[in-house]
């Protein structure tokens, strides 16, 4: 919707690259526009994986584990992570 708003252009934010020797994070922050963009050049993760299953690929599902950058991840979520790489590996074996 936003694309097609604003004439198939799409606002992005991306971030410098750190000066070298410094925390990654700590580049700086810029916005452009992405032109060309129309409904079926972007999807989400979900999107994507649901394409990938009914494309016949098998061997990967999505899990959604929300960690950010501004808080460190609490326990649990290395719990979920662990729990869903268990699965994984209890398919392929």
């Amino acid at each position: 919707a936003e694309a097609e708003r604003y004439g198939g252009a799409l606002l992005v934010t991306d971030e410098t690259m750190p000066a070298e020797g410094t925390v990654a994070a700590w580049g700086e922050s810029y916005h452009y526009w992405e032109v060309g963009i129309n409904e079926h050049s972007v999807c989400t993760a979900r999107e994507l994986y649901q394409q990938l299953s009914a494309e016949g690929v098998h061997n990967v599902q999505y899990h959604r584990v929300p960690i950010t950058d501004e808080s460190p991840p609490m326990e649990s979520d290395f719990d979920t992570i662990m729990r869903c790489m268990g699965r994984s590996a209890e398919r392929k074996s």
